[in-house]
């Protein structure tokens, strides 16, 4: 919590060390499920923060190791949305639209490999996380209609509108 306050105080480097240092401290008690959060926790710092993407993604990467062996979906999704929002703050979209659909599919929910395909609204209501579903939803709907006002393919627009009515 320190490092959050320092966060939003805006005393940046003291809040990266207080994550390294929580971090550190967390991997002697080897609580697999809390190591994966603080990793998620310290790549939303470099996000939000920093705009540091490539400390972002390797902080994601981390809690996804972790997620891996917890075989915890929800801190896999986590993870993976995050990285997916990278991407799609980078213009990316293609490896944002890949990564909406690997969240998805870390929770369960069929995806196609046509990544366009909406899942549907029974798939989602079984996932617990409906912070995460709406998360992804946005995520997913933005890189859709970023694809269509730059290509004007008019399949984007309509995955993007399916993909809005779930």
């Amino acid at each position: 919590t320190k490092a959050f306050v320092s966060q939003r105080t805006g005393n940046f480097s003291l809040a990266d060390s207080l994550f390294k240092e929580a971090i550190k401290t967390r991997i002697k008690t080897e609580d697999l499920q809390q190591i994966a959060t603080d990793y998620n926790d310290y790549g939303n710092f470099y996000l939000d923060s920093l705009n540091d993407y490539e400390n972002a993604k390797r902080c994601y990467l981390q809690s996804i190791s972790y997620g891996k062996k917890l075989e915890d979906s929800v801190v896999l999704a986590r993870a993976s949305i995050n990285i997916g929002e990278i991407y799609l703050e980078q213009k990316n979209y293609k490896e944002a639209l890949n990564y909406s659909t690997k969240t998805l599919q870390y929770l369960n929910v069929y995806a196609s490999k046509n990544n366009m395909q909406a899942p549907t609204a029974q798939q989602l209501n079984l996932i617990d996380a409906k912070e995460l579903v709406l998360v992804i939803m946005k995520n997913k709907i933005e890189t859709l209609l970023a694809f269509f006002l730059n290509t004007k393919n008019q399949q984007y627009i309509s995955s993007c509108l399916q993909n809005a009515l779930v």
